[in-house]
């Protein structure tokens, strides 16, 4: 299915390359294609490091430090740079108002106003930030508000 998307003035095309499954729930793809595990999901955490609660917005997976980090789904990027808490990270726009944020990154693969797909490597799985080792953190948008990254994507 074809759609147009609206960026900075500029209009661009893109194919959709999330689905949906048999219940009509939106399916993306896993951002990590190597061996990995999910370490600290979304919602409300102790933090490994505060021992404190906290509402935690996205999904930690583990993963080797440098192993390729892929976009959930096709988009374009539209901010990219370095925070003290999120290190290196990415932000993709996607269609149908979805936004993916992927933090603590090595290394980038991509610019800002790079049409990336899935089968694009746009970073590599770091420990920049705050972190306890290699991991990337995902969080995902939908017209600008969090949406848990489990209730998208099968881990």
């Amino acid at each position: 299915m074809k759609k147009f998307i609206i960026i900075a003035g500029l209009l661009f095309f893109s194919t959709l390359t999330f689905s949906q499954d048999n219940s009509g729930k939106t399916v993306f793809n896993c951002p990590i294609r190597s061996m990995y595990k999910t370490s600290m999901l979304y919602g409300t955490q102790v933090h490994p490091l505060t021992d404190k609660e906290f509402f935690h917005n996205g999904t930690d997976i583990v993963a080797k430090l440098g192993a390729k980090v892929f976009p959930i789904a096709d988009g374009i990027v539209i901010q990219k740079g370095f925070k003290q808490s999120d290190g290196n990270y990415i932000i993709i726009q996607h269609t149908d108002g979805y936004k993916s944020m992927y933090s603590h990154l090595s290394r980038f693969s991509c610019e800002i106003g790079d049409r990336v797909n899935i089968k694009q490597a746009i970073g590599k799985v770091g420990a920049t930030g705050i972190a306890t080792g290699p991991f990337l953190h995902l969080s995902v948008y939908k017209n600008d508000e969090l949406v848990n990254p489990e209730s998208l994507i099968d881990f």
